[in-house]
């Protein structure tokens, strides 16, 4: 079974089928046999490149700086939200400090305005 599929990936089996464009009626068909219908025209359809290999390594060239592009506009967008996210954290921690040091000046008020017990020790 392993030598089967290591077969299978190093030497795949590509087939090739002939497609042949045919015209039965006014309408364009495509099939694998020749056009042999009675009033069917047609030929054998060959796949034709839109593009040179030029305008090919052209259009490569322009995707992979567009990718790059997006790439670097993304880290920076990234960037800035952890600036941000670290700056919320700051002001979150500023915030709760500023808490704690006046419930610490409440305590301390109070503290000082409370009567001082007084102990009868000769009782």
């Amino acid at each position: 079974m392993k030598l089967m599929l290591l077969i299978m990936i190093f030497f795949p089996i590509s087939g090739y089928a002939k497609i042949y464009k045919c015209k039965v009626e006014g309408k364009k068909i495509y099939q694998d046999k020749k056009c042999s219908n009675i009033g069917a025209s047609g030929e054998e359809f060959k796949k034709h490149y839109d593009i040179s290999l030029e305008q090919q390594q052209a259009a490569k060239e322009n995707l992979m700086t567009e990718l790059a592009e997006r790439e670097k506009e993304k880290r920076l967008k990234k960037a800035i939200h952890d600036k941000e996210r670290r700056l919320r954290a700051q002001e979150t921690t500023a915030g709760q400090a500023v808490r704690h040091a006046r419930a610490a000046e409440k305590r301390n008020v109070i503290e000082k305005n409370k009567p001082v017990p007084v102990i009868n020790i000769f009782h």
